[in-house]
């Protein structure tokens, strides 16, 4: 081993007039040989050259007794000084001469400061590092061979499993090449001269290569403590040996163990009254040690004790070693959250360093730049992002212009702040930016790409990849995210495999990342392969560090993933546990001081009301939403933060109130949704445009329910414009052309209604081609269903029928895959019936309603809002079949159970405006089948007219939850139509008996008598009901009979009308001219009677010709005594072949 120097220094008398410190410079570990010519200084001081037994003096004219400073060796103050030969030295006990007490009692011990010949420390260091370094390695090995054996034995959750992936984890940490090699300095710097045997013998044997485990035999922890304890001669070589053992079990991953003899030390240090640098000095090395273990709460513990030494009136407030501590202070609560704690500290420690720079007390500005940087990162975490950019572009401002020969510039700082910088950015929506800085850390990753830290160099990458991955997400070019997300989760996922414990958490992370987009993709069985993998990752870290925030807050976005999962395979249930699993993980945490987690509690919320929607419970995502809106509002008042999210929510929102028929609250959210997406475009079009899609096709539909068609309308065509630009809008676009489509349909405009659903069916059978997944093929349904509609209503049966039967097969497929499609297809049975009813296909339709009934009636959706109006709508529609069959019974049961339902509800004045429509369709259809069912019974005369009566009354109430107004039109037809049936009943009746006399034929004047009555009430329903077929019918009917037996009545006038106006009408009932002409014949007028014998006499007549049925009718008048004159001449006409 190389001999090396160290420098003892006494301190002067008390009662000097000056302060004054003198000390000897020695070569350590050589017998203590002084060496003459170094210079020892101290900036306050005169400064003086060791003489040839090594003493020197410095005198301080401005520093008091009990006063701390700063000496060090060189003329430039560096620690490398030249001997009076010109040999070049380095100071060896740096941590000694950190700072020195100048004490009132000079009496008191020296400082040790340990010197070697310049690189003797680093040659020394190697010696040491490498058996540290195979001790660890072999360490590991053994740790993951337990791991291994022991879960071939036990569960994953075992809580022994669970301790061990916690060591691995954390130890890891600790096995970095940079800190081993800082511990193997120390070991380097130990000065052999004052060190005692058993440590001199395992220095010894460790620089001649022994392993750690056969050297550290060498030492006794029990006697180092008997021997400090006795605060004798030998105590600094105790608390070395105890040391030296404190920091194997370090090596040893026994921290515990290390932190209870580090904590022995400082107990003798205190009871010796030793220096309280050196209780100092192990505060800081205790706090640094936890901190990069991540265990926050223990860095905070003895960083507190460090404060207490440190705030004492001896020591200057801005002592490096206080902004130093304080720095790493304010890191351990940032990770524990505690925000308010973590910016004190480290603005503290800003203002120390900041103010040795201005006071040329020190020349590095490495302090002040970690200082700014974690200010930034905490500002960032807090989304206070200006404030955040102007420190990162300070900390960047320092490294760029940051000279010291001595100090290695890291560019993964570099990257860092450019990441970072790029992430406030985005938030900011300054694409242009984000994207130079971007590109400024992959500029430097790539001039790195040769360097051998490979692992900091993936991480970078990793890093940068990320957030290239979330401009991308943000700016909605998925695949472009999907590309770079990718790219980080398989940087993480190799090194991973490298170091399975140090980087499980980014991996995850990353994993989380990926899965998301992939989701937002609808790429769902490629998403379920990774989710199950985050997942079980996540609730590893959990388990084992279950007061870990951080692992609760990933784990958290796991589970929102999951439940985004569960949502697109329709799982409902399921989808609404896992999104409950995350919120109640979020709520853990303390929102109202960190926005990125309020950021993913609130959007989770939104999900879950999302699925809430999605599963017809719009009354629980109403309330979540309020909720979330109430918890955003109260937390953040910045617009730029506050409105994405605020839009979010009110998506949702407004499905929800649409849902419940809230249409008035729905418009009045969508339109503040529209303010603030069309707000949010004015800086970022590309951004929020779509945004701004959305809020117009929400508003459409509120609009539309709100029977605002036409604003609706100019709203729809607004978006298609805003469109014409944009990428990657096909899912917004199917929606918007679908609800023109039905627009355009409640308008009676068909032909551009049908061009419309054309469009969406188009728009969305591609992203079925692209993304075979329910979600799609429902929208597909859904406009195919309702073009099939439109058809319908143009008569157009053949495409009607072709569309619904595509909807109906889609629905069916979906239905396989999950009963809650069920729904969907009962409304496509329903669609078909419809479309048969209308064709006449009686049978086919009452299929179609029979089995839509089934369906609706599945109590799966006993909570769906509209499945009791469906059910009335479908049980109408069957009860019509069956009348149509006449099958009144039946026709009777279906009926009969939505008019009791809406009977009791228009009692409690509950009845909605299409509630009372069916309402008022069943009473008409039951009161026709009181009267058809049995024509003959007085009892359904009775009812019919109790049926009738019912229908008046209820359109005389004034009843404010039916707007009856609105449907005015609709209702009186309605009411007409029930009337004229009724009125058109007693009509059918009395023509029915008519027709049985005329059949007997016995009373011809009677019936005369009794047709004239009848045409005249004929003749009045007529005109009230003007559209009736039946008064057509009867009248020419009964007006050809009234022409023959008005000839019996010798009302020949009136016999010759009669007949005139069925020939008028109907000029194929020729019959009747053989009554007008015997009316000519009464009247005197045998020309004219004459021209129809000679016309139709020959013309055949059923099976017979009109001469026989002329000559018929002449022997049956004159059989009732009704002879003319002209007879003989009309028989001559007859009879002359």
């Amino acid at each position: 081993m190389r001999q090396l120097i160290f420098v003892i220094l006494i301190v002067s008398p008390f009662g000097f007039s000056q302060s004054k410190i003198e000390g000897r410079v020695f070569q350590q570990s050589s017998g203590w040989t002084p060496i003459e010519g170094i210079f020892v200084t101290e900036e306050n001081s005169n400064g003086d050259y060791s003489k040839r037994d090594g003493s020197f003096s410095l005198e301080f004219n401005s520093k008091k007794l009990g006063e701390i400073v700063y000496p060090k060796i060189g003329l430039n103050g560096d620690n490398f000084a030249k001997d009076k030969n010109g040999k070049v030295w380095e100071l060896v006990n740096v941590n000694e001469l950190s700072s020195v007490i100048i004490p009132k009692d000079p009496k008191r011990g020296s400082l040790k400061i340990i010197v070697c010949p310049k690189g003797g420390i680093h040659e020394a260091a190697i010696n040491y590092y490498k058996p540290m370094k195979n001790f660890r390695d072999k360490k590991f090995i053994m740790l993951n061979d337990s791991l291994k054996t022991l879960q071939v034995r036990l569960s994953s959750d075992h809580q022994v499993i669970i301790d061990l992936n916690r060591q691995i984890e954390r130890y890891k940490k600790l096995n970095d090449s940079i800190r081993l090699y800082s511990k193997a300095l120390d070991y380097a710097r130990t000065n052999l001269d004052s060190a005692e045997k058993r440590v001199k013998d395992y220095l010894e044997a460790l620089g001649m290569g022994m392993q750690i485990e056969q050297a550290i035999k060498i030492l006794d922890e029990e006697k180092a403590k008997k021997e400090a304890r006795l605060h004798g001669q030998g105590f600094e070589t105790s608390i070395d040996e105890l040391r030296k053992i404190a920091e194997q079990k370090e090596l040893d991953f026994r921290f515990q163990e290390a932190v209870k003899i580090y904590d022995e030390i400082i107990l003798q240090y205190t009871e010796y009254n030793k220096d309280q640098n050196l209780i100092l000095d192990l505060y800081y090395y205790i706090c640094d040690m936890h901190l990069q273990i991540g265990q926050y709460s223990k860095v905070i513990q003895y960083g507190k004790k460090a404060l207490l030494i440190l705030n004492d009136i001896r020591y200057d407030k801005n002592n490096p070693k206080k902004s130093q501590l304080l720095n790493v202070l304010g890191v351990a609560y940032m990770n524990i959250y505690d925000y308010d704690n973590s910016k004190t500290s480290l603005d503290e420690s800003l203002k120390i360093n900041e103010f040795r720079i201005n006071h040329k007390l020190t020349k590095s500005q490495l302090p002040v730049f970690d200082n700014l940087t974690n200010l930034g990162n905490l500002n960032l975490e807090l989304k206070q992002f200006k404030e955040a950019e102007l420190y990162y572009e300070k900390a960047l401002n320092i490294y760029l212009n940051f000279k010291d020969e001595n100090y290695h510039k890291d560019p993964n700082r570099l990257v860092s702040i450019y990441n970072n910088l790029a992430v406030i950015n985005q938030n900011i929506f300054n694409d242009t930016k984000t994207i130079e800085y971007l590109r400024k850390a992959l500029s430097i990753l790539k001039l790195l790409r040769d360097k051998k830290d490979s692992r900091k160099l993936k991480q970078s990458f990793a890093d940068l990849n990320t957030n290239l991955g979330n401009l991308f997400k943000d700016s909605n070019d998925l695949n472009s995210a999907l590309k770079h997300f990718g790219q980080a989760k398989d940087i993480y996922e190799e090194l991973n495999l490298e170091e399975p414990f140090s980087f499980v958490f980014s991996y995850s992370i990353a994993l989380n990342n990926f899965v998301s987009v992939l989701l937002n993709l609808n790429r769902v069985s490629e998403a379920k392969n990774y989710i199950e993998i985050s997942i079980n990752l996540n609730k590893e870290l959990v388990l084992r560090y279950p007061s870990e925030l951080q692992y609760k807050h990933n784990i958290a976005f796991s589970y929102s993933n999951l439940g985004r999962l569960y949502c697109l395979e329709q799982s409902y249930s399921k989808s609404i546990d896992a999104y409950k699993e995350s919120i109640g993980l979020l709520k853990e945490f303390d929102i109202s001081t960190t926005n990125s987690n309020q950021e993913m509690l609130l959007s989770t919320i939104n999900d879950l009301a999302l699925v809430y929607n999605s599963n017809h419970q719009c009354s629980n995502a109403e309330k979540v939403l309020l909720e979330a809106m109430q918890l955003l509002h109260k937390r953040d008042s910045d617009f730029k933060y506050s409105a994405p999210l605020s839009l979010l929510l009110r998506t949702n929102l407004g499905i929800s109130l649409d849902c419940q028929k809230k249409h008035e609250l729905a418009e009045d959210n969508n339109q503040i949704m529209l303010k603030i997406s069309r707000e949010l475009a004015k800086e970022n079009l590309s951004r929020f445009g779509i945004d701004i899609l959305g809020s117009l096709n929400n508003l459409s539909i509120s609009l539309m329910n709100n029977g605002k068609r036409i604003k609706a309308k100019e709203l729809l065509l607004e978006a298609v414009v805003l469109s014409q630009n944009m990428k990657g809008i096909d899912f917004e676009m199917g929606s918007i052309n679908h609800n023109l489509g039905k627009v355009y349909d409640e308008l009676e405009k068909y032909d551009k209604s049908i061009d419309h659903y054309l469009q969406a069916c188009q728009i969305r059978k591609k992203l079925v081609f692209k993304n075979d997944i329910a979600l799609f093929k429902k929208d597909l349904a859904t406009s195919l269903n309702n073009l099939g509609n439109v058809y319908v209503e143009t008569g157009d049966y053949v495409r009607a029928k072709s569309n619904l039967i595509l909807s109906k097969n889609i629905r069916e497929e979906l239905a396989k895959e999950n009963d809650i499609n069920e729904y969907d297809l009962a409304k496509s049975r329903f669609a078909l019936g419809l479309l048969y009813y209308k064709s006449k296909k009686n049978d086919n339709a009452l299929l179609e309603f029979s089995e839509a009934q089934k369906l609706f009636y599945n109590p799966i959706f006993d909570h769906f809002s509209q499945a009791n109006l469906y059910r009335a709508k479908i049980n109408t529609e069957v009860g019509k079949s069956y009348i149509r069959l006449e099958k009144f019974e039946l026709a009777k049961k279906n009926l009969l159970e939505t008019f009791l339902k809406f009977e009791s509800k228009i009692k409690q004045h509950s009845l909605t405006t299409e509630e009372s429509s069916l309402f008022l369709k069943n009473l008409i259809y039951l009161t026709r089948i009181d009267i058809l069912r049995n024509l003959k019974e007085e009892l359904s005369l009775q009812d019919a007219k109790k049926g009738f009566e019912r229908i008046q009354f209820t359109l005389s109430q004034k009843n404010t939850k039916i707007n009856f107004d609105n449907q005015k039109k609709e209702l009186l037809v309605l009411f007409k139509g029930c009337e004229e049936f009724y009125s058109g009943h007693f009509i059918d009746l009395e023509a029915s008996e008519l027709m049985q006399k005329i059949d007997l034929d016995k009373d011809k004047i009677g019936l005369y008598q009794e047709l004239k009555i009848f045409l005249a009430k004929l003749d009045q329903f007529g005109l009230q009901y003007p559209n009736n077929e039946g008064v057509q019918v009867y009248s020419l009917h009964f007006r050809a009979n009234l022409s023959w037996y008005a000839l019996f009545a010798k009302d020949f006038v009136f016999s010759e009308r009669c007949a005139k106006y069925v020939l008028e009408k109907e000029p194929s009932e020729e019959w009747v001219y053989t009554n007008l002409a015997l009316s000519y014949v009464f009247q005197d007028k045998f020309q004219q009677a004459k021209n129809i014998y000679l016309k139709y006499k020959d013309q055949p007549y059923d099976n017979t010709n009109f001469r026989e049925v002329f000559l018929d009718d002449i022997m049956a008048l004159e059989n009732e005594g009704l002879a003319h004159q002209d007879f003989a001449k009309v028989r001559e006409i007859l009879e002359k072949r």
